[in-house]
């Protein structure tokens, strides 16, 4: 956040609001956590795959993997609603620094 706070007073001083700005550090971090949820849904779905044929071929062990929609729902709900949650306070913060001190900030 620190290393944005130059771009924030240039927004600020062509008229950004403080919802503005709050709005697109939301914006961000859900896009953000959308797509790594969507990544880690995936390795995990690939891990089990993997998990699978190893113990199917070493320890003569069967089991499907098996996934259902709200399996693959969930993680993205919970991934999205964490950034939410935790960009929330800092994108406060950021919307209330001064255009003045955001533009000398170093």
């Amino acid at each position: 956040m620190y290393a944005r706070i130059p771009e924030i007073g240039i927004r600020k001083a062509f008229g950004a609001s403080k919802t503005d700005i709050v709005f697109q550090f939301m914006f961000e971090m859900v896009v953000i956590a959308f797509i790594v949820s969507i990544f880690a849904v995936c390795s995990s779905y690939l891990c089990c795959k993997l998990a699978e044929e190893y113990l199917a071929r070493n320890l003569f062990l069967s089991f499907k993997v098996q996934v259902s929609n709200a399996q693959l729902i969930l993680p993205l709900l919970v991934g999205v609603t964490e950034a939410v949650t935790c960009s929330f306070i800092p994108s406060l913060y950021a919307a209330s620094i001064k255009v003045t001190d955001s533009l000398k900030f170093e």
